[in-house]
């Protein structure tokens, strides 16, 4: 796969004004793989930070953790690690004036990329290129957390990019058919997302086992509207 090596330049400038990095490190054995950061995480370099984080520690710790999941983890940084396909936005939106008038080019082709990424034959060249740089930094990111053994792509792009990157995680395990956590998806299949997940947090501080149960037997756990 041919790296176009000015895209790849501009890419790194970018990623040092909006790029979010990831929660990553030697020590992380489950590593949940989101789309990409938003306006919260751009602000906070810290991925998982706006609704989507929140609603992960709402479902996973039912409620009793309030900071969305990035921000918990930046701080309790065990054996769980986050990390997004792009460390870059794919929405326009999420980036500042400057950077949308400095490099239109880069983030308008990240924008079609995330709204036709089912649609590849109908790339152009520079989408297709920039896709390449994409994906390319992706496989490092898995390659780097090679002591990750669990992988959780949530959500439909997500789990398509993790699957193209399998040759590079032969061996590790990969949770599927987890839906992405915005849009109250995780809290409207609780059930689903708990009983996917639970038994890689057992004896952990993410006690989703526990919960999974509760959840079966308390017919009173009701999904907030």
């Amino acid at each position: 796969m041919p790296i176009n090596p000015e895209i790849l330049t501009e890419w790194e400038s970018l990623e040092k004004i909006c790029g979010v990095p990831d929660i990553m490190s030697d020590r992380t054995t489950v590593l949940f793989i989101l789309e990409s950061p938003h306006i919260e995480e751009v602000r906070a370099k810290i991925p998982a930070v706006g609704r989507s984080g929140r609603e992960m520690t709402k479902v996973l710790f039912n409620g009793r953790i309030h900071e969305p999941m990035g921000e918990y983890l930046s701080v309790h940084n065990g054996h769980v690690g986050l990390c997004n396909v792009s460390s870059l936005p794919l929405q326009e939106k999420a980036y500042h004036r400057l950077c949308k008038h400095e490099h239109a080019g880069l983030t308008n082709a990240l924008a079609a990329v995330r709204n036709n990424w089912n649609k590849r034959g109908n790339f152009t060249p520079i989408l297709q290129q920039v896709e390449d740089v994409m994906f390319a930094k992706f496989m490092q990111k898995i390659v780097h957390c090679s002591s990750a053994q669990v992988l959780i792509p949530c959500g439909k792009f997500a789990q398509y990019y993790t699957r193209k990157a399998s040759n590079v995680f032969k061996g590790k395990e990969v949770v599927w058919d987890i839906p992405h956590p915005s849009h109250s998806w995780w809290d409207i299949k609780r059930e689903h997302v708990l009983g996917k997940v639970s038994k890689y947090f057992n004896h952990s501080s993410l006690d989703v086992v526990r919960l999974l149960e509760q959840f079966k037997a308390d017919n009173t756990l009701q999904v907030d509207k």
